[in-house]
């Protein structure tokens, strides 16, 4: 379930424009994780 939304938020800010190292600072996600969930 954590998996699900993290991949819904990292969606949500592709669409809004946001870069990959955007995403990560955002969400304090690692680069890997975020680059995983913004290429599905």
């Amino acid at each position: 379930m954590i998996k699900e939304k993290m991949y819904e938020k990292v969606q949500l800010f592709k669409r809004l424009g946001y870069s990959r190292s955007e995403i990560n600072s955002e969400l304090e996600i690692d680069p890997k994780t975020a680059a995983k969930y913004y290429a599905m």
